[in-house]
């Protein structure tokens, strides 16, 4: 078993695949400093993060920014044979908010993560980085296939790619498309459809013909822990999705079927989100056996069932419900 520093190690996927590292034996050392990004209330993030930490369990971690100093110290003192850098700006969203200081915190993050693996001799890196990089796609793409990324977002991750592929380090890329799943926060598309379809709201799908390959956080964090786990992998760009494209409108439609409740509205395509379909897994298939179990039915099914159970969410939704009963 190997000893696995994971930057954004409290996050949708790092949380789980530090879970799934755990329960294999592996000797995991978190990195997560609990960036909000600017756009996720402070109730949220705390009960997010705070709720993460618990399914993690006991784990040494540190609170620390990968641009900064403080993480080749730490790099230093732990010594990790592996590194999964997950640390990011998550999501185009996001980076559209400033896309000058999210590229160069992506770029400059990985530049920095990079150099300390060079000078303390890890084995092993792991870069989470995205489909976006494909730029507009239809079914079927495949890692072989050309990049043409569009935003500020795909670009940024592209560029870590080349950084990684020409810094000399045993290294391993992994594109994955839209993972949803529990403890994911409200802004991202999944989360916002179950969350509206029980509060009763508008559900507004941008684009009633674009469709995406929803990709169960579990399945992701299998697939990690399996290329690690694997010699097949190194020095390789692996898709990492469920590899089924489901329409937006259809999302729409299970969240509101789950829920009982909401509207859909349909409206244009989103502008700053390139048209994609699913991500081919062959490669992935024959190297490690990568083989995702959870289904858009599945999963939408699990989240739904663990935000009913969440006071938190119960107590939100409850009060959005109040809301648009006296309106």
């Amino acid at each position: 078993m190997a000893k696995v520093l994971i930057t954004g190690g409290y996050g949708l996927v790092g949380h789980r695949v530090s879970l799934e590292l755990m329960n294999e034996g592996h000797d995991v050392v978190i990195v997560d400093n609990r960036n909000d990004y600017g756009i996720i209330p402070k109730a949220e993030m705390d009960y997010t993060f705070e709720a993460r930490k618990v399914i993690v369990g006991p784990v040494k971690s540190y609170s620390i920014d990968i641009c900064s100093r403080d993480f080749k110290a730490v790099m230093v003192k732990e010594k990790p044979e592996v590194v999964i850098h997950l640390a990011s700006y998550p999501r185009q969203k996001i980076v559209n908010k400033n896309p000058q200081l999210a590229s160069s915190v992506i770029i400059g993050g990985t530049i920095n993560v990079i150099q300390a693996c060079k000078k303390f001799g890890v084995k092993r890196l792991l870069f989470a980085s995205s489909s976006m990089v494909y730029g507009e796609f239809d079914d079927g793409i495949k890692e072989t296939d050309i990049c043409n990324p569009q935003g500020t977002y795909a670009i940024a991750k592209l560029a870590c790619e080349n950084l990684i592929k020409d810094s000399g380090l045993d290294y391993t890329i992994i594109r994955p498309s839209a993972i949803y799943g529990e403890l994911d926060v409200k802004d991202r598309v999944i989360s916002l459809f179950l969350i509206k379809a029980m509060c009763n709201e508008t559900l507004k799908v941008n684009g009633e013909d674009e469709k995406l390959d929803f990709t169960y956080v579990g399945d992701v964090a299998v697939g990690v822990r399996q290329i690690i786990e694997s010699d097949n992998t190194i020095n390789k760009t692996y898709n990492l999705t469920k590899s089924h494209s489901n329409t937006l409108f259809r999302a729409a439609q299970i969240a509101i079927s789950l829920a009982q409740s909401g509207y859909v509205e349909i409206g244009p395509k989103h502008p700053d989100f390139p048209s994609r379909g699913s991500l081919d897994i062959t490669q992935a298939k024959k190297d490690f056996d990568f083989s995702p179990k959870v289904d858009v039915d599945e999963g939408f099914s699990l989240y739904y069932h663990w935000l009913k159970n969440s006071k938190f969410w119960y107590n939100y939704i409850s009060e959005r419900r109040k809301l648009w009963a006296i309106i």
